[in-house]
């Protein structure tokens, strides 16, 4: 590892040193004008000692290998006078002579920090490597210390370029300040293991979830871990299932509502038919399951529709074609359909839930336009509609997309409500109302994509 690589990942103020069986390295490297901290320990209480380095006396390549396995974040450095390779084979960091420690203790001392350095960057590396999260440290100072490419791309930089510049050109300075506050504020004494996790907004509007972490040095505080998590699609999820759930709950009440009156005329019926014995009753009975049935397709057809539609199951699919394949599908007595022509536009959809969508389109406008109606597809800027000639919505038009609302007693009312469903789950959205010239309906779908020419 080049200096450079080892000034991108330097973490904390301080190398922390831990000294096992060599106490005249301990002594020489501590007593040396370079910013590292040496404490004496046993070898059994590695473990216990927060360090990132260990400098080891009589160091075996069984003592070694133990050594990291006590201490496995921590660099190795041995201290001794016999051939380097089998220490470094080992694990081993680094190797020091005796005779470089006692005559030039400072230059010892460098290299036992840069190998705990060293150790911490491939700790900090490991921890990058495991997370998708933005990733960074910041220095009490609040300049960055470290940083991994997915912070650096916030800013579109390289991470080179990014460490030892302030983090408020990445970051708001307001939330640089957050997160340094609330690291201090972690504990009374800052714990190394201390996460704190907020969320805040960014000027970009982007929902970030921020995770802290105090780097702890001489148990004040020397720096600050940051992850950072881009939140914004999962809080827009949230909503959305949010908004469908309280619709779900809107369409369970209709339904209750919906399907307590057939299932009462049912009863009833059949209770007076078996009390009577007039067969009269029976008629009205299967009338009423009759409705029943239609109640619970649409209502199937409803909870399908609702299912949102992933990038995989789209293709690019002909409108007029498509409106043409729909129309076959209904009842269109003697309607008119004008689709455009058929090498006109297309859109991204998935195909069968499409053609649902203008299937129930088209139901509706036949069954509420009048006895010859004219339909028509009409591509717009940023999707299509779908227009007829009759009378229109008029005032009904803001409540003819709820699950159960006709003004017809022989449909179900959740023909357009499945419209609007569909069109949710293709991240569509839906206007109803009447046509600009007033003379019939008009439903239009914007896909926010605009149609496309062959």
């Amino acid at each position: 590892m080049n200096s450079r690589d080892q000034d991108q990942v330097r973490v904390g103020a301080q190398v922390r040193v831990a000294a096992v069986d060599a106490p005249t390295a301990a002594e020489r490297v501590g007593d040396a004008d370079v910013d590292v901290r040496v404490v004496e320990t046993e070898f059994d209480a590695l473990a216990r000692t927060r360090s990132d380095c260990v400098v080891l006396g009589d160091p075996t390549p069984e003592r070694i290998r133990a050594v990291r396995r006590a201490a496995p974040g921590a660099g190795v450095v041995a201290v001794t006078a016999d051939d380097p390779g089998p220490a470094v084979e080992a694990g081993a960091r680094d190797v020091l002579d005796p005779t470089v420690v006692d005559d030039c203790p400072t230059l010892a001392a460098r290299r036992v920090a840069d190998a705990g350095r060293a150790a911490a960057a491939d700790a900090f590396r490991r921890t990058v490597d495991a997370t998708t999260d933005a990733t960074a440290v910041v220095g009490t100072n609040g300049l960055l210390e470290a940083v991994d490419e997915e912070f650096a791309a916030l800013a579109g930089a390289a991470p080179a370029e990014l460490v030892g510049q302030p983090a408020a050109t990445v970051l708001d300075g307001r939330h640089v300040d957050l997160m340094l506050g609330t690291a201090e504020g972690a504990a009374p004494h800052p714990e190394p293991d201390t996460v704190v996790a907020f969320e805040h907004e960014d000027d970009d509007g982007r929902r970030l979830e921020t995770r802290v972490a105090p780097v702890v040095a001489d148990g004040s505080l020397a720096a600050v871990a940051v992850a950072l998590r881009d939140v914004t699609g999962r809080e827009l999820m949230n909503a959305e299932l949010g908004r469908r759930g309280q619709r779900l709950e809107e369409v369970a009440s209709l339904v209750s509502h919906d399907l307590r009156n057939p299932l009462n005329v049912v009863t009833g019926r059949l209770s007076l038919a078996l009390e009577t014995e007039d067969v009269s009753h029976v008629e009205p009975a299967l009338r009423a399951t009759e409705r029943l049935s239609d109640l619970v397709d649409d209502i199937q057809a409803l909870a399908r529709a609702s299912q949102q539609v992933t990038p995989g199951e789209t293709e690019t699919v002909a409108l007029a074609f498509t409106a043409r394949v729909a129309w076959g599908r209904i009842n269109s007595g003697d309607a008119t359909l004008d689709a455009g022509p058929a090498s006109g536009e297309t859109v991204e959809a998935d195909e069968e839930r499409l053609l649902a969508l203008l299937s129930h389109l088209f139901e509706n406008a036949v069954a509420h336009a009048g006895p010859a109606p004219t339909v028509r597809v009409e591509p717009t800027t940023d999707g299509f509609a779908v227009v007829d000639d009759g009378p229109g919505f008029g005032d009904a038009a803001a409540r003819a997309v709820e699950p159960g609302f006709t003004t017809d007693d022989d449909r179900t009312g959740f023909g357009l409500a499945t419209v609007v469903a569909i069109a949710d789950a293709h991240g569509w959205r839906t206007r109803v109302g009447d046509a600009v010239d007033g003379a019939g309906a008009r439903v239009t779908i914007h896909t926010d994509d605009t149609p496309t020419r062959p």
